[in-house]
């Protein structure tokens, strides 16, 4: 269910420390990612983003533009003077910026769909709506127990997102942690148009990028999402608080979105981050890519970029076991 509401954005890999698997995985994977959408007819658009703010916000952008060049994210740049007097700021709660040439936006459901064709054409099979009971180890490799049926796997790939901490449970491993945080989107239904993502500055500490400005393939434009950490890993129903969101989008968002109405905002949907971050924690821990077992490898904490490095850390599991 994390894919599904995925908000589709292509990270160029601004934001997470150079050395870590999710900036190193979201630069290649972004690569990789173009070039499967043009080669598989999967439909994408580089729309390019900016990261807005004002002048009390130069350190927080300088900061963020060094992170992005010693991540080896492409194509971040400040906003040129031309650009800041041109159309894109003049509807903008800003004075400065920078500018993503590659960051760009997918349709995550015709992504899945072709990764599935592609696999299935490689002499994959898929077992859809089979719950997994339990894993028992052999001595030739593992026992799936589920809903529909036993399993026999020589390897074993973990990628269930808001459920991989139980599933490595399962075999014994219980040192991962899954904490659920939330993030709602509102429908921004306005007379004007953005062709790339809006965003402000990511505000140090916090367990998100801030209320944003995404784009869908169709030209809609939503905010959000937002991030709250939950009880629940199943709860995807509309808030009970919904209104008191909606003026909490609208007070956000008007900082730097200068004709913003609160009443052009309608609730749209929302996704749940299958974080390890714990409320204590004041940064978000790495991916988790590790063979805990021999043939069996997890991928535990896939949040954002996640989408976007898929195809990196897909490359990154399978080597683990050559």
């Amino acid at each position: 269910g994390i894919t599904s509401r995925n908000s589709g954005v292509i990270h160029a890999g601004i934001y997470y420390p150079p050395t870590s698997l999710k900036a190193k995985t979201c630069v290649r994977g972004s690569a990789l990612l173009y070039e499967w959408c043009k080669s598989h007819g999967v439909a994408f658009k580089k729309t390019g983003k900016w990261i807005v703010g004002s002048d009390a916000e130069t350190e927080e952008l300088e900061a963020l533009l060094n992170n992005a060049t010693e991540s080896g994210a492409r194509g971040v740049r400040w906003a040129t003077s031309s650009e800041r007097s041109g159309e894109n700021f003049k509807n903008l709660c800003a004075t400065q910026g920078l500018y993503s040439e590659h960051t760009g936006i997918v349709d995550p459901y015709e992504l899945t769909r072709s990764y599935e064709e592609a696999a299935t054409a490689s002499g994959a099979l898929f077992l859809m709506n089979a719950k997994v009971l339990g894993i028992e180890k052999l001595s030739t490799g593992f026992q799936i127990e589920t809903t529909r049926g036993a399993l026999l796997a020589e390897t074993v790939f973990n990628a269930a997102g808001l459920r991989s901490d139980e599933i490595a449970k399962l075999v014994g491993l219980e040192k991962y942690k899954i904490y659920p945080w939330r993030g709602d989107y509102f429908t921004w239904n306005s007379s004007q148009k953005f062709e790339q993502l809006i965003y402000p500055v990511k505000k140090k500490g916090d367990a998100g990028l801030g209320v944003h400005l995404t784009l869908s393939l169709d030209g809609s434009m939503r905010l959000g999402p937002d991030v709250t950490l939950v009880e629940s890993r199943d709860i995807f129903d509309v808030p009970p608080n919904v209104n008191d969101k909606r003026t909490l989008f609208f007070n956000a968002a008007k900082k730097y979105l200068r004709h913003i109405r609160i009443d052009e905002l309608t609730y749209d949907t929302c996704g749940i981050r299958p974080k390890l971050r714990s409320p204590q924690d004041t940064t978000d821990p790495d991916f988790v890519i590790s063979q805990d077992q021999p043939g069996f490898v997890n991928l535990v904490g896939i949040e954002s970029p996640g989408l976007t490095a898929s195809l990196a850390i897909a490359d990154d599991a399978v080597n683990l076991l050559y």
